[in-house]
C-alpha cells in the first residue's frame, strides 16, 4: 500500500467504470524513503477522497520495480511482443513499468491505440498521450508547488497548489476556432500536451517533444492497377480497424452514431459486417428544410438492417443544451453540434448501448470537404513558372476596369487568394482577422493579446507535418485541431455522460499509417475530394451516399437566431449578460440584440453562439476575470 510515491503527492480517481481522471501534483523531494517497489494502474478509491489529501493506492504489481509508479488509461496496444504479454497476463500499468524500466522514457514508442500515460520515479516523471490525444492531460508547469497534472482542467483547478488566470490570448482564439487549440488551454499557465507528445520531467526543468510524426509519401503517379491495389487494401485496413474496436466487446451493447455521412454508414456496415448482427444507430434530424440528412441515415440504416432510433432536435432543445455544454466542457465548446452528440448519447444510453462507434477523423484522414479540393486548385496557379505567375498578377492588379468584367473579377480573386501562403490561405476566408479584429472586440481586450497568436499556432502545427506536400500538412493540421480538440472530445464527453464509451475506428494508427502512405494525388483526384475513399466503399454502401455533396452536420442555428424562438431567447439573455465581461464591444452586442435579421450573416450567427456558450461556460465555472 503506498500513502506517497516517491516524495511526491498524488492521488487518482476513477468516476465510473472505463471512464478515469487522474490529477497529481508532483513536487520535489528530497525524502524518497516513502517510494515502494509498486507499480500501479488506473485505480478506484472512495469517492470521498478529495484531491490533494493522501490516498490508499491498491498496488497491481507490487515488487516488480522499484521507485516506479505507473498509470495508464484507455485502451492501448503494445507494439513490442513482451510489452503485449505482460499486459495480458498482469495488465497495461504492468506492461508499463516493465517497458519504462528497459527504454526509459522512449517507451512511448512501443504504445499505440488510445491512452494517457504517468510514470512517475523520485526525481523523474514521464506524461504522455496517443497520436490523436483522444484522452487529454492538462499540465500547469509553473506552479510554485512543482508541476501539476491532471486528466481534466476541473481536477487541475481544484488543486489546492494550482491558481489559475483566465487567458485572454485564448479567449480571442476560441472564438477564431470554436474552441481552444492546441497546446494552450483557456487558463493561464496550464497546456495541454498535444497529439503524440510526451513531457519529460528530469532535475527540476520540464520538455515536451513529439516522440512520434506522421510519414507522407511524396505525390507520384499511380497506375490504374496500383490504384486497384490500393482501393482493396484500403477496404481491407478499414475493415481491420473497426474489428479492432469492437473486439471483446459483447455486441449487444454495441451502438453507432449516424448521420448518413459516407464515415458514419462505413463504420457502421463494416461493424455490421463483422459482427453478422442488426446493430442499434442514432440519429438527429431538424425539421427545418435543408438542414435535415436523416434520409440518407435511413438508407444507410436499411443497407445493413440497421434498428433506426432518430431524434428530431428543436429550438428548445437547443436552448436548454447551451446550460449542458457549459457544464460538462473543461473549456468553452462553440461546436453546436455537441447538443446533436449529446442527444444521441443520451438515447443510446436508455437503449442499453455501452459502446459506442463514431465516424470521426474520416474527413482529416481521407482529404474530405470543399477545402482539400479548392488547395488542389490554388496549386494549379502554382506550378505555373515564377515570372509567368507574377506577370499575371501584375495584369490583372492593372486594369482599371477589371471589376466590371466578372470572369476576369473572379481570376483576380483567385490570383490574389493562391499567392497567399498556406496555412493562412485557410483563414483568409474567415470574417474574424486582425483586419476585423476592432469591430468586434473592445480597445481593452484587444490590446491584451497578440492578433498574430492565431495564426502562429496553426503555423506552428502546420509546419510539423514533415512533408512538403501542402496536401498532407493541412491533412495533419487538422487531425491536431480539428480531431484532437473538437470532434473528439465532443463525442468522448456526450458519451460519457451517459455511460458510454465512444470507439473511432477510423483513428486507428495502422490505418493512418497507411492513408499517409497514399500519395495526395490519389487521395483527391481531378479535383474529388476522398476520391481513393469513395472508390474503395463502390458497391458496398449506397451510391447516393457515396456521391452525395458533404452537409458538415451543421444546425439550423441561422433559422432559429433570425426569429423569435426559444434559442433566440436564450442566447439574446447570454449577450446581455455577457455585455458586462469587457470583451465584445457593446454597440456590436446592442445591435445583435435588437436586430434579428443581422443572424442571418453567417458570420453573426456563429458570434452570437460562441458569445452566448461563453457566458454559460463562465458562469457554469465561475470564472470572471480575464488578463
Amino acid at each position: 500500500m503506498l500513502t506517497q510515491i516517491a516524495g511526491w503527492s498524488g492521488i487518482a480517481r476513477r468516476l465510473e467504470p472505463g471512464h478515469s481522471t487522474l490529477a497529481a501534483m508532483l513536487e520535489p523531494s528530497t525524502d524518497a524513503t516513502s517510494m515502494r517497489g509498486d507499480a500501479l494502474c488506473w485505480m478506484r478509491l472512495d469517492e470521498s477522497s478529495a484531491l490533494g489529501q493522501q490516498g490508499v493506492l491498491p498496488s497491481v504489481a507490487a515488487g516488480a520495480h522499484p521507485a516506479l509508479w505507473c498509470a495508464i488509461d484507455g485502451h492501448p496496444r503494445w507494439g513490442e511482443r513482451r510489452l503485449a504479454e505482460i499486459a495480458q497476463e498482469e495488465g497495461d500499468g504492468a506492461a508499463l513499468a516493465d517497458g519504462f524500466a528497459r527504454h526509459d522514457t522512449g517507451v512511448v514508442r512501443f504504445v499505440g491505440g488510445r491512452f494517457r500515460l504517468a510514470v512517475v520515479q523520485p526525481s523523474r516523471a514521464l506524461l504522455a498521450v496517443d497520436r490523436v490525444g483522444t484522452l487529454p492531460l492538462y499540465v500547469a508547469r509553473q506552479s510554485p508547488h512543482g508541476v501539476v497534472f491532471a486528466s481534466s482542467l476541473d481536477r487541475l483547478r481544484a488543486h489546492a497548489g494550482v491558481g489559475l488566470r483566465l487567458s485572454a490570448q485564448a479567449l480571442a482564439e476560441y472564438f477564431h476556432f470554436q474552441v481552444v487549440y492546441g497546446a494552450r488551454t483557456v487558463f493561464q499557465g496550464v497546456e495541454k500536451l498535444p497529439p503524440g507528445n510526451r513531457l519529460v520531467l528530469e532535475g527540476g526543468e520540464c520538455t515536451v517533444d513529439a516522440y512520434w510524426h506522421p510519414r507522407y509519401a511524396a505525390p507520384r503517379h499511380c497506375s490504374p492497377s496500383e490504384e486497384h491495389e490500393l482501393r482493396d487494401e484500403l477496404r481491407e485496413r478499414l475493415r481491420t480497424s473497426v474489428r479492432r474496436e469492437i473486439e471483446g466487446v459483447p455486441g449487444a451493447e454495441i451502438g453507432a452514431f449516424l448521420s448518413g455521412g459516407l464515415d458514419s454508414s462505413a463504420v457502421l456496415g463494416l461493424a455490421a459486417e463483422c459482427l453478422e448482427r442488426r446493430l442499434p444507430t442514432f440519429t438527429v434530424r431538424f425539421d427545418v428544410p435543408g438542414y435535415d440528412e436523416s434520409a440518407y441515415a435511413a438508407l444507410a440504416a436499411r443497407r445493413f438492417g440497421a434498428r433506426a432510433h432518430v431524434y428530431t432536435l428543436t429550438s428548445r432543445d437547443m436552448a436548454c443544451d447551451l446550460d449542458h455544454i457549459a457544464r460538462v466542457f473543461d473549456e468553452p465548446f462553440g461546436n453546436s453540434s455537441a447538443a446533436g452528440a449529446h442527444h444521441c448519447a443520451k438515447l443510446a444510453g436508455e437503449a442499453g448501448v455501452r459502446t459506442m462507434l463514431s465516424g470521426d477523423g474520416g474527413d482529416e484522414l481521407f482529404a474530405g470537404g470543399s477545402d482539400y479540393v479548392l488547395m488542389q486548385r490554388f496549386e494549379l496557379f502554382g506550378r505555373l513558372p515564377a515570372t509567368l505567375r507574377a506577370g499575371i498578377a501584375s495584369t490583372l492588379e492593372r486594369l482599371p476596369w477589371i471589376d466590371r468584367v466578372p470572369t476576369l473579377e473572379r481570376a483576380r480573386r483567385y490570383v490574389r487568394r493562391a499567392r497567399i501562403p498556406m496555412p493562412a490561405r485557410i483563414r483568409s476566408y474567415e470574417y474574424l482577422t486582425p483586419s476585423t479584429y476592432p469591430d468586434v472586440f473592445t480597445p481593452e481586450f484587444l490590446g491584451s493579446i497578440d492578433p498574430r497568436g492565431a495564426l502562429g499556432s496553426v503555423e506552428h502545427t502546420y509546419a510539423l507535418a514533415g512533408s512538403a506536400d501542402e496536401l498532407h500538412r493541412h491533412l495533419h493540421l487538422a487531425m491536431c485541431t480539428v480531431v484532437a480538440d473538437n470532434d473528439v472530445p465532443k463525442v468522448r464527453r456526450s458519451c460519457e455522460l451517459e455511460g458510454i464509451e465512444a470507439r473511432f475506428p477510423l483513428l486507428d494508427d495502422a490505418l493512418h499509417e497507411f492513408v499517409a502512405s497514399v500519395p495526395s494525388n490519389v487521395l483527391v483526384k481531378h479535383l474529388h475530394e476522398r476520391a481513393l475513399y469513395r472508390d474503395a466503399l463502390r458497391g458496398f454502401l449506397p451510391a447516393a451516399i457515396i456521391d452525395k455533396r458533404k452537409h458538415c452536420f451543421t444546425h439550423p442555428l441561422r433559422v432559429w437566431l433570425g426569429e423569435p424562438s426559444p434559442l433566440r431567447h436564450a442566447v439574446v439573455e447570454s449577450l446581455q449578460r455577457f455585455a458586462h465581461r469587457g470583451i465584445v464591444r457593446a454597440d456590436l452586442l446592442d445591435r445583435l440584440i435588437v436586430e434579428p435579421a443581422l443572424a442571418a450573416r453567417p458570420e453573426m450567427t456563429r458570434l452570437m453562439w460562441y458569445m452566448a456558450v461563453l457566458e454559460r461556460w463562465l458562469q457554469s465555472h465561475r470564472l470572471d476575470a480575464w488578463s
